[in-house]
């Protein structure tokens, strides 16, 4: 007696099973990189490049994503200790001053 039928075994049907003749693969998105905010968006770009848009935008996004929370921290941070944000590059009208605001951003 089967459990699970409530009868005898021999008076279940025996059905012949073949396997599918054709396998459809599903379509998967691109794996996102993850790292440092330099790596992602590198990953990003080469992606626009190659003309792969869906994981270029993937790629952006999850960039996005991942390091909006870092970059609000550090705004919050510079502005308690330094009392403001950068300017604009084009308010300040000395080259050298300019300059020395290039390599600051760099260096951050």
């Amino acid at each position: 007696m089967d459990p699970m039928a409530g009868r005898d075994v021999g008076t279940i049907q025996r059905v012949k099973v073949a396997s599918p003749q054709t396998v459809r693969l599903a379509e998967r998105k691109p794996i996102v990189m993850y790292g440092t905010s330099e790596d992602m968006t590198t990953e990003a770009w080469k992606a626009l490049r190659s003309n792969d848009w869906d994981h270029a935008i993937d790629q952006a996004q999850a960039t996005i994503q991942e390091w909006s929370i870092a970059g609000l921290f550090l705004q919050k941070k510079k502005m308690q200790e330094v009392g403001h944000l950068l300017k604009p590059l084009s308010a300040y009208q000395d080259p050298a001053l300019q300059r020395r605001v290039m390599e600051a951003m760099a260096a951050a």
